[in-house]
């Protein structure tokens, strides 16, 4: 195994994470902001 390629082993797992947090964090904003808009439109 050359270094380089464990280096870029390391930076697709550390951008997958990362994309999947901002990903998740996207997604429950959403949820929020559409739970929001419907208590908006209830009221």
């Amino acid at each position: 195994m050359s270094p380089l390629l464990i280096l870029l082993v390391f930076l697709l797992i550390f951008l997958g994470i990362y994309a999947f947090m901002t990903y998740r964090r996207d997604s429950e904003k959403r949820a929020r902001d559409k739970r929001r808009n419907e208590f908006h439109d209830r009221v």
